[in-house]
């Protein structure tokens, strides 16, 4: 169907039933987004997509699915109030002013750094991400998955609310001191195996681990 013909069906429901041109129809037709179409009160699925990039200020209530997709950057401002999941994409890193209420997926993609300050309430997963090789300071997350990741070292300031996965990265050979972690500590198969329990809770002091250490 003709761009002109979609336009045309697209104006006659707006103004018929009230119904809202679809964003992305827009959004890759080139026509002027209103702050409203900035705002989805839902979820937003974009899951095995063509969608390379989505507009500026994007404003997700729900969750925003965008997994297998061909997405390769965000957005400056974009803020989702559930999940973000963009695992197996190409997506190299993320805006500065990127906000994500529940978990952040990036297992399986192409990502090789954060922004500074990044704090992520739920899960930050970023298994198997073979570009990341270090994380910024200040991080705070619910739950950090590094499994099978090429990571060399974790960041001053590191706070950590439940569980911190470090399994199979064998490139991680030492814990930073002021490390926080308020859950259990996964370690198998990792650089830090060599360590015993306790060399690992003096290691990160004035830090701590308060949970167990799992091997």
């Amino acid at each position: 169907m003709e761009k002109e013909t979609l336009k045309k069906i697209f104006n006659f429901l707006e103004k018929k039933d009230n119904r809202n041109t679809p964003l992305m129809w827009k959004w890759s037709s080139g026509y002027p987004l209103t702050e409203d179409d900035l705002h989805i009160k839902g979820d937003c699925n974009l899951s095995d997509s063509k969608v390379e990039t989505l507009p500026d200020n994007l404003h997700v209530e729900g969750d925003l699915f965008l997994q297998n997709s061909d997405i390769k950057s965000l957005p400056e401002g974009l803020e989702v109030g559930g999940h973000l999941v963009l695992n197996y994409t190409e997506i190299r890193k993320l805006p500065k002013r990127l906000k994500v209420k529940l978990d952040l997926d990036l297992s399986y993609t192409q990502i090789q750094s954060l922004p500074e300050g990044l704090k992520i309430e739920g899960e930050l997963n970023l298994n198997t991400t073979p570009y990341l090789e270090s994380l910024p300071e200040g991080m705070e997350v619910g739950i950090l998955s590094l499994e099978d990741s090429m990571i060399e070292f974790l960041p001053k300031g590191l706070k950590v609310n439940r569980m911190l996965n470090l399994m199979h990265c064998k490139n991680l050979t030492s814990l930073p001191k002021g490390l926080e972690v308020y859950g259990n500590l996964a370690i198998d198969k990792s650089g830090l195996e060599k360590f015993s329990d306790e060399e690992l809770r003096k290691m990160v002091k004035p830090g701590f681990i308060l949970g167990n250490i799992e091997r």
